[in-house]
């Protein structure tokens, strides 16, 4: 579609437009930074893009044939991750045991239904697998049976690769990347890094503007991704600005597929993921109320880890930082550990082109 003249819709106009008559099928859509909102889909709009995820799954590697998968994603706040991917393994005809990841850190259960139905793929947020191969380890290496991971979401640490490769499996990528508002957005192939995905073009229109301003970037250059739906009934998605960066990837993929590729980037503007749940650093630094400066790796374990750097009392600073309900969640379900460290702010690391103090350093892989 010829978008290129029409508005960027950000996240705020596409809550607060008038949902489509159509819409049949709701699913909540955010709720970490503000009030949580619905997208809706008619049932063809679901149908069609689970189609279109299911084609995308079975290019980044699932056999239905011959796996048997396992679905671990949540079935509380971000269910429509677990229920979006149960109808991606319906139509792929795929054995499959819809099991959702525990609220606790127990996965004892989950582990013998692995072992005793020959579970051989597992899919699921990179944090939820984390926890599982690390605290069934034994279990799972001697099982080994497992050889395919896929998941939602960013990729994991190098820490869990390597956990996960010592209990047998082959093949660890992130399949599938989208967002509850637009749908299943792109794909991996079995022919290029993880991280770069091939746009889903039966359902989905990508744009990549410069970060700054409403231009096409040029080449490779880093820019905002901008989806636009197809034939979307239940709600209008039209230059959707998702919050993420991206380039284009040039030239033919040796899978054989002729989409266009994308490397997909780091977050930008007011939300970043942490531990599943998107959260708003400023609105971390404002809860404090005092400067701070966000540190984003994984702890030994390959557990995600917040630091907070802050020269405010310790123990104030986390309780404060404890009260941001999407936080609190992300500890309490063992996604994420936060720890506070004193330090002065003429200490804080800074740019060393610029010289400005950024408010989140990430260094996860």
């Amino acid at each position: 579609p010829d978008t290129a003249h029409e508005p960027i819709m950000d996240k705020n106009t596409f809550t607060t437009q008038p949902m489509g008559t159509a819409a049949q099928l709701y699913f909540r859509s955010g709720g970490s930074s503000g009030t949580p909102a619905l997208a809706g889909f008619s049932y063809r709009d679901f149908q069609r893009q689970m189609r279109a995820a299911a084609d995308g799954l079975f290019a980044a590697g699932l056999d239905p044939s011959q796996d048997r998968v396992m679905n671990l994603f949540y079935g509380g706040s971000l269910y429509g991750g677990f229920l979006s991917f149960t109808k991606i393994l319906e139509l792929m005809s795929v054995t499959h045991f819809p099991m959702g990841a525990p609220q606790d850190d127990d996965f004892s259960e989950i582990a013998q239904l692995i072992v005793d139905q020959r579970v051989t793929v597992l899919i699921g947020m990179p944090s939820t697998l984390h926890r599982l191969f690390f605290n069934e380890q034994t279990r799972l290496r001697t099982y080994a049976g497992i050889r395919k991971v896929f998941l939602g979401g960013e990729h994991p640490g190098q820490t869990s690769l390597s956990l996960m490769e010592s209990c047998g499996v082959s093949m660890i990528r992130s399949a599938i990347y989208g967002s509850v508002d637009a749908g299943p957005l792109g794909h991996a192939c079995a022919a290029t890094a993880n991280g770069i995905f091939h746009l889903m073009c039966d359902t989905q229109h990508l744009e990549i503007v410069q970060i700054e301003q409403d231009e096409p970037v040029l080449a490779n250059e880093i820019g905002r991704l901008l989806f636009t739906s197809r034939a979307r009934q239940g709600q209008t998605v039209r230059r959707y600005d998702v919050g993420d960066t991206g380039r284009w990837i040039p030239g033919v993929c040796p899978c054989g597929l002729d989409s266009p590729r994308f490397e997909l980037l780091q977050r930008h503007g007011k939300v970043i993921r942490m531990g599943t749940e998107f959260i708003s650093p400023s609105a971390l630094q404002d809860s404090v109320g005092a400067p701070i400066q966000i540190v984003l790796d994984h702890t030994p374990d390959g557990v995600e880890r917040l630091t907070v750097l802050s020269d405010a009392d310790a123990d104030q600073v986390r309780n404060a930082l404890l009260n941001h309900e999407a936080l609190a969640n992300a500890v309490n379900a063992n996604l994420l550990t936060v720890e506070v460290q004193v330090c002065m702010e003429q200490a804080f690391t800074r740019n060393k082109h610029s010289g400005k103090t950024p408010l989140v350093i990430d260094k996860r892989k």
